[in-house]
C-alpha cells in the first residue's frame, strides 16, 4: 500500500507538519512514496551514494566506509570506493569500479564524496579528506577519463577557512545531456559549525558556476552574488563577496543534492533542517538554479526512515514526463546503505514556452514582436528585453590630463601590439607581460600606465580620459593587494567575473564601470601603496534582461516603443499562469533605425503605448472627413469605421476629384456648397486621408 504525503496537509504516518522556509511550489502540489518499492541490503554499512549518468548509459556513484556492492561494513572496507550501476531500475545491477569488494581496481586514497557528474565522457568527483569532521577541512576536485578506474587531482582545493564544505554538482542529463547552458552549476553548504556533522545554523547555501571546459582550473570559477534589479543573477570571482542562493533559518545539512527534471521543467533541491540524522528531509523546487526556491516537501521523520541523512534523485530512472521517480538515499544504523524507493509526482498542468519569436524594427524608435501561442490556458505572457552592444562600436580614448607619474602613461589603440592582449606589456616601465585576457576583452584599448606613479604623487595617481560614446571600462587589480575595492572605486564599479594572468602574477581580477554616454572621465589609484594600474575600455556590454511588460492571454504581437536610435535589442517572451511560467522562448533581435529613417513600414513619427502612432492634427482630420483610408496594414484595418460613418463611410482610396467631393457632401457634414468653400473642404479632406493613409490604428486606440 502506498503512504501518501501530500505536501500540507496531508501527511503520512510518523509526520508532522513543520514551518517551511517557502511557499508551496505552484507546479509540484504533492508527493507520493510507494513502500513496498523501498530496496536496501545491497550495500550494507556503505553508506552517501551520490549519482550520474556518463556518457556509457551507466550511473556512477560514491560511496563511503564500507565494501560498496556486495560488500559489509568489513568486507572489501574502504573509505571512499566509486560504482558502476548498470541496467534500468526494474533490473540493475552495481559493480565496484575503484575500491571495495571485488573492485575492478583497488582505491588509491580516501576521503568522502557528495558529489560526482559527467561530462563528455568524464567523470568528475568532490572528495574532502576524511570523516566526521574531517570532511569539512578541504574539498578538491579530482577527474577520470577512464570511468573510474583512476583519478587525478585538480591540485587545488577550497578549504574550511573559506566556509566551504562538502560541494555537489547540479546533474541535468545523460553526461550533461540538457544543461540549461555552457556552464557547471556547484552547490555548496554554508559553514556554520564545525564541531561534527550537524544541520547548518542558520542554514545557508551558495552555489558556484564554472565554464565546463574550465572545470579544473581554479580561477575560473564563479559565485553567486545575487539578483539584479530585473531579477537576474549576478556573479564575482571574490569568494568572499558571495552570497547564499537558498536559505533556511531551521538550518540546512550538512550535505545537499540539486537536479534538473526535464519533464516538470523544475530543479530540485534535498538537504535537512533541524536536526541530523532524524530523516529531516526538505524538497524544494524552482524555475533555474539560483530560485526562486518553493517547498515541494518538509518532513520530519520521512517515511518512518528516522535515521536518514541524504537523498539523490537518479538521473536515469525517470519517466520522460518527469513524474515518475526513484530516489536513492542513506544514513545510518539501519540506512547505513544503498536505498532506493519509487514515487510520483502530482503536478500542475505544465506551460508550454511560445515559438517562433520574432523581432522587426519599424523605425528608430520602435521595434515589433510576433509569436505562436503553445499554451492553452495561460494568463498571459511575460515579455523581457535587453540592450546589447552598443553598434557604434568602442568609443575613440584620448588621454587628456594625468598627475602622479613620471612615466607618462600611454593610451594603446585596439590590435595594437600593446592593446589588452597576451604578450602585451602589463605596465610600461617593467618587462612583466600579460600571460593570458579573457576572451572577451582581447585586443581592447587599454591605459598603459607605469609601475613609478607613487614616487611623485604619495596620495594618489589619477588619469583623465576622454571617451567618443558610451563605453565599459575594465580595470584588472593585481592578486597581491587583496582583489577588493579600491577606496577612490565608487559603486559603479562591479565585479565582472573575469580575471587574467600576468607573468609575474596569476589570478587577477577585474573589476568593471559602465559608462552611459561620452565625455571626459577621471581614473584615479587610492591612497594605498598601489600602482601599475590599466584600464581597458571597450564598447558597452550588454545590459541585463529587463521585463518590459505583460499582456493578455492568447496576445500574439506587442510594439515596443520608446526606444533608442540605432540600438540592438533582444526579447523573450513566456507564458504565465499564477506562480507557474512556461520557460523563455528563444531569443529575438532587432536594431532600430538610425535616427532620422523613415519608418519601414510607411507610418508617421511614433507615438506612445504599443507601437501606436498618434497626431491629433492630421488624424483628427481623416476621421471626420472619410473615415480609414486603407492604407493601414495593421491588426485592425477597420478600426476607422466609426470616424467614417461621420462623413461619409469608408474611403478606400484617396480619391480626388468630384467622386470625392460628392461623397464627403453625401456625408451631412453640414459645410456650405458654396464652390470656394466646398473647394477649401475638399482640399483639406484630401490632405487629411493622405497623411492619414500612414497612421497606425490598433484595437480603436490612436
Amino acid at each position: 500500500m502506498a503512504t501518501t504525503l501530500l505536501l500540507l496537509p496531508v501527511l503520512g504516518a510518523g509526520q508532522r507538519a513543520r514551518a517551511q522556509p517557502y511557499p508551496p511550489s505552484p507546479v509540484i502540489t504533492g508527493v507520493q512514496f510507494y513502500p513496498a518499492t523501498f530496496e536496501h541490503d545491497k550495500a550494507p554499512g556503505s553508506d552517501n551514494w551520490p549519482i550520474t549518468w556518463a556518457d556509457d548509459d551507466n550511473q556512477y556513484t560514491s560511496w563511503g566506509d564500507g565494501g560498496g556492492f556486495g560488500g559489509t561494513n568489513q568486507v572489501g572496507r574502504v573509505s571512499l570506493g566509486v560504482a558502476r550501476v548498470s541496467g534500468p531500475h526494474s533490473g540493475y545491477s552495481g559493480h565496484n569500479i575503484w575500491g571495495g569488494y571485488n573492485s575492478d581496481v583497488p582505491a588509491t586514497f580516501g576521503g568522502k564524496s557528495y558529489g560526482i557528474i559527467s561530462i563528455a565522457g568524464i567523470l568528475y568527483m568532490w572528495v574532502a579528506p576524511g570523516s566526521g569532521k574531517d570532511n569539512f577541512i578541504s574539498q578538491t576536485l579530482y577527474h577520470s577519463s577512464d570511468h573510474a578506474r583512476s583519478w587525478t587531482s585538480a591540485g587545488w582545493s577550497f578549504t574550511q577557512a573559506q566556509g566551504v564544505v562538502l560541494p555537489t554538482f547540479l546533474q541535468f542529463g545523460k553526461d550533461y545531456a540538457g544543461a540549461r547552458d555552457e556552464y557547471v552549476y556547484i552547490y555548496a553548504i554554508r559553514l556554520k559549525d564545525a564541531s561534527d556533522l550537524v544541520v547548518q545554523k542558520p542554514g545557508q547555501i551558495d552555489l558556484f558556476r564554472v565554464p565546463k571546459s574550465q572545470l579544473l582550473q581554479r580561477n575560473a570559477y564563479q559565485f553567486f552574488a545575487g539578483l539584479d534589479a530585473g531579477g537576474q543573477p549576478t556573479w564575482t570571482s571574490d569568494l568572499s563577496a558571495r552570497r547564499p542562493v537558498f536559505e533556511d533559518a531551521r538550518g540546512v545539512g550538512w550535505n545537499v543534492s540539486v537536479s534538473y527534471n526535464a519533464g516538470i521543467g523544475r530543479y530540485l533541491l534535498c538537504t535537512e533542517h533541524d536536526s541530523s540524522p532524524h530523516g529531516n528531509l526538505g524538497m524544494f523546487d524552482a524555475p533555474e538554479p539560483w530560485g526562486p526556491w518553493t517547498t515541494v516537501g518538509y518532513w520530519s521523520n520521512w517515511q518512518g526512515y528516522s535515521s536518514t541523512f541524504f537523498w539523490n534523485f537518479s538521473p536515469k530512472w525517470r519517466s520522460a514526463d518527469g513524474t515518475d521517480f526513484v530516489l536513492v538515499f542513506t544514513g545510518v544504523g539501519a540506512f547505513d546503505d544503498w536505498n532506493i524507493i519509487s514515487g510520483t509526482f502530482t503536478v500542475t498542468p505544465l506551460l508550454e514556452a511560445p515559438g517562433n519569436l520574432t523581432a522587426s524594427a519599424v523605425s528608430a524608435g520602435q521595434i515589433d514582436l510576433a509569436w505562436t501561442d503553445n499554451s492553452t490556458d495561460e494568463e498571459g505572457f511575460a515579455i523581457a528585453r535587453r540592450r546589447e552592444d552598443n553598434p557604434a562600436g568602442p568609443p575613440t580614448v584620448t588621454l587628456t590630463a594625468y598627475a602622479g607619474s613620471n612615466t607618462p602613461p600611454t593610451i594603446e589603440a585596439a590590435g595594437s601590439a600593446n592593446s589588452f592582449r597576451t604578450g602585451a606589456l602589463v605596465v610600461n616601465d617593467r618587462a612583466d607581460t600579460w600571460t593570458r585576457v579573457p576572451a572577451e576583452l582581447a585586443d581592447s584599448t587599454r591605459l598603459l600606465a607605469a609601475r613609478d606613479d607613487r614616487q611623485s604623487q604619495p596620495l594618489s595617481a589619477m588619469y583623465t580620459v576622454e571617451l567618443s560614446g558610451p563605453a565599459t571600462v575594465y580595470l584588472p587589480l593585481d592578486p597581491r593587494y587583496g582583489g577588493g575595492k579600491l577606496s577612490w572605486m565608487d559603486a559603479g564599479w562591479s565585479d565582472s567575473g573575469l580575471t587574467c594572468d600576468s607573468s609575474a602574477q596569476a589570478g587577477w581580477k577585474i573589476w568593471k564601470k559602465e559608462i552611459a554616454a561620452a565625455g571626459t572621465i577621471t581614473l584615479g589609484v587610492d591612497e594605498q601603496q598601489y600602482d601599475g594600474m590599466c584600464y581597458v575600455f571597450t564598447a558597452p556590454g550588454a545590459g541585463p534582461w529587463q521585463q518590459v511588460t505583460s499582456v493578455a492571454a492568447d496576445t500574439t504581437a506587442y510594439s515596443d516603443s520608446g526606444l533608442e536610435p540605432a540600438t540592438t535589442y533582444s526579447y523573450r517572451v513566456r507564458a504565465y499562469r499564477g506562480g507557474v511560467t512556461s520557460a523563455w522562448c528563444q531569443p529575438a533581435t532587432a536594431t532600430t533605425l538610425p535616427a532620422g529613417e523613415p519608418r519601414a513600414d510607411g507610418g508617421g513619427d511614433d507615438g506612445g503605448g504599443n507601437g501606436d502612432s498618434v497626431d491629433a492634427g492630421a488624424d483628427a482630420g481623416a476621421d471626420e472627413g472619410a473615415g480609414d483610408s486603407g492604407a493601414d496594414s495593421g491588426p485592425a484595418a477597420d478600426d476607422g469605421q466609426a470616424g467614417g460613418d461621420e462623413g461619409g463611410g469608408d474611403a478606400a482610396t484617396a480619391d480626388s476629384g468630384n467622386n470625392a467631393g460628392d461623397e464627403a457632401s453625401a456625408g451631412g457634414c453640414g459645410c456650405a456648397a458654396s464652390s470656394p468653400r466646398r473647394g477649401l473642404w475638399l482640399l483639406l479632406v484630401v490632405c487629411g486621408l493622405l497623411l492619414a493613409g500612414g497612421r497606425r490604428r490598433t484595437n480603436g486606440q490612436r
